[in-house]
């Protein structure tokens, strides 16, 4: 009665994935822990990625809610800033959006 791959796993080979060495010989929920975080922050970090920091794009494409996804950032440090380019009188210039 193993459990089965996600249909994910047999996607291309070049996809990304997750590549994790862990010990098993540390107390189980420490290693839980350990993997489900490590899992959330890389997960996350990609969704952010693709969606060139917009959290609402992130969440359409995690299926995470956006709060989730700004609970995840809080937890991980991360903040979402992307670059924004205002034009003033022909002169492009860069200006932060937080």
């Amino acid at each position: 009665m193993g459990t089965e791959p996600p249909a994910t796993e047999q996607a291309e080979p070049n996809q990304p994935r997750l590549g994790l060495t862990v010990r098993l010989d540390q107390p189980f929920h420490e290693l839980k822990e350990y993997l489900v975080s490590e899992f959330e922050r890389a997960y996350l970090v990609r969704c952010l990625e693709l969606s060139a920091m917009n959290v609402s794009m992130a969440s359409r494409c995690s299926g995470l809610s956006r709060k989730h996804i700004r609970t995840l950032m809080m937890k991980y440090g991360m903040t979402a800033h992307r670059a924004l380019t205002i034009e003033t009188e022909g002169i492009e210039t860069d200006a932060e959006n937080d």
